[in-house]
C-alpha cells in the first residue's frame, strides 16, 4: 500500500484533509497531486457502497464509530499539545493556572497584572 493512500486519491475542491506527519513527507516528497479525484466517481462509489450493504455493512454504523475513534484520537492529541505547551511555559517560569490562564515569568510589562 503506497505511503500516500487516502491523501492523494481524496482531493476535491472544499475539502480538508488531516494526517500524520510521516504521510504529509510523503506526499510532499513525491506524491502526485490531481486537481480533483473525488468528482466524477460517484457512480463507482455507489456500486461499492451498495456491495457492501449487499454483504452485511452497516455504512452508518462505519461511519459512526469513524467519527467517534477519530475524534476520541483528535482529543488526545489536543491533549498531549496543551500538556507540552504547559510544560514548556512552566520551565520558563509562568504560572499557568487550571483554567489555562497563563501568568508571564519575570517582572517586565507582561508579568504586570491584568487591568
Amino acid at each position: 500500500m503506497p505511503d500516500t493512500r487516502y491523501v492523494t486519491e481524496l482531493i476535491a475542491p472544499g475539502t480538508v484533509n488531516t494526517m500524520p506527519e510521516p504521510t504529509l513527507a510523503a506526499v510532499f516528497d513525491h506524491g502526485v497531486v490531481d486537481s480533483d479525484t473525488v468528482r466524477g466517481h460517484y457512480t463507482d462509489a455507489r456500486h461499492v457502497l451498495d456491495a457492501l450493504a449487499a454483504v452485511g455493512v452497516d455504512y452508518d454504523d462505519v461511519v459512526h464509530v469513524l467519527e467517534r475513534e477519530g475524534l476520541a484520537k483528535f482529543e488526545d492529541s489536543w491533549d498531549q499539545l496543551i500538556e507540552a505547551v504547559t510544560g514548556r511555559l512552566e520551565d520558563k517560569g509562568a504560572a499557568v493556572d487550571d483554567s489555562g490562564t497563563t501568568h508571564p515569568a519575570g517582572g517586565g510589562p507582561a508579568a504586570a497584572a491584568p487591568r
